[in-house]
Order: structure tokens, then sequence, then C-alpha cells
């Protein structure tokens, strides 16, 4: 049984290489990663040089809602590879 996460870093590798249906074909959840990191690193040099406060802390009802997208994307992705490898094809 293939990972949710299978392919990632060959996804990650086209990615920066600007080979887009690659990245795509490996995993799409690459491209969700990767605006992640674009809004992250920068709020995380922005707060580690002083420029920006802590974050504020996350209501229960958010985290919640996040756990769950998170679960969705990794039943998607999980999805996407057993298609991907073709499990559950006749042979």
């Amino acid at each position: 049984m293939p990972c949710p996460a299978c392919g990632l870093t060959t996804a990650a590798i086209a990615l920066v290489r600007g080979e887009v249906g690659a990245a795509f074909g490996a995993n799409p959840l690459i491209f969700g990663l990767a605006a992640l990191v674009v809004a992250v690193v920068p709020l995380v040099v922005l707060r580690a040089a002083g420029v920006l406060g802590p974050p504020r802390p996350w209501s229960p009802n958010r985290r919640r809602w996040v756990a769950r997208l998170i679960g969705l994307l990794a039943v998607a992705s999980w999805l996407f590879q057993l298609h991907r490898l073709g499990f559950g094809r006749a042979t």
C-alpha cells in the first residue's frame, strides 16, 4: 500500500525544474505544500527578525477545521496514489 506522501520528493524535484505536468503526475499534493511554504517562510523570517509579533492562538473551531482539511487532503492523496499505481485493477 502506498502512503499519501508517495511521490512528493519526485514531485518537488520536478516542480523545481519547472516540470509542472511531471510534478502533478507524481503527486498533486505538492502544489498545496509549495503554496504553504511560500506563504509561511516569509512569516517565519519576519517573526525571527522581530518585525512581526507572535501569532495569535487558533480557536478550537479553526483547529478542528484545519485537522479535517489535512485529513481530507491525505485521503485524497492516498486515493490518487492507489489509482496512479494501479491498485484494484484487474491484471
